[in-house]
C-alpha cells in the first residue's frame, strides 16, 4: 500500500514528521535511521522541501509501535 502525494500534502507532512520525532523522543539522525532514510532527508521533510509521502506508512507504524509499547492502544 502506498499513499499518494496529494493525500500526503493534505496531512501537513512537515508538521507530522516533526511531531512524530518529538513523540518518539529521538534525534533527527535516530529518526532517520528508524525510517530507513538519511538525516538530511528528514530535515527536508520537516522543512517542506521534500514531500516525504513515501515514508508516511512507516511513520504511522513507528507511532503505533511506540503507542503499544507504553500501554496505549
Amino acid at each position: 500500500m502506498t499513499i499518494s502525494k496529494e493525500f500526503a500534502d493534505a496531512l501537513n507532512v512537515p508538521r507530522l514528521y516533526k511531531r512524530a520525532q518529538i513523540q518518539l523522543g529521538v534525534s533527527q539522525a535516530e529518526f532517520a535511521k528508524l525510517l530507513g532514510v538519511n538525516q538530511s532527508q528528514i530535515s527536508r521533510y520537516q522543512n517542506g522541501k521534500l514531500s516525504g509521502h513515501k515514508h508516511i506508512l512507516r511513520l504511522f507504524e513507528l507511532l503505533g509501535e511506540e503507542a503499544q509499547g507504553d500501554g496505549r492502544n
